[in-house]
């Protein structure tokens, strides 16, 4: 559900890089994909009507440099 309602921002769904990212997201434990919910949405839980409701939605995009942190 979160793949489906993501916003690429100066990426497109089929680049390397995105395809990379949910290769390992999909690959995550249980643990691991409820941490990277609360990194996303500061719940460690979906939102309850899903990820489409999301407001403001998941989004991806470049950061510029490689020498900036993740953010969310």
């Amino acid at each position: 559900d979160l793949q489906q309602n993501t916003v690429y921002a100066d990426y497109k769904e089929d680049d390397p890089v995105i395809i990379n990212f949910w290769k390992v997201v999909s690959e995550f434990s249980e643990e691991q994909k409820q941490k990277l919910i609360k990194f996303v949405t500061s719940c460690s839980r979906p939102p309850l009507l899903g990820f489409k409701e999301l407001n403001p939605k998941f989004s991806i995009r470049r950061a510029g440099t490689g020498a900036r942190l993740p953010s969310s």
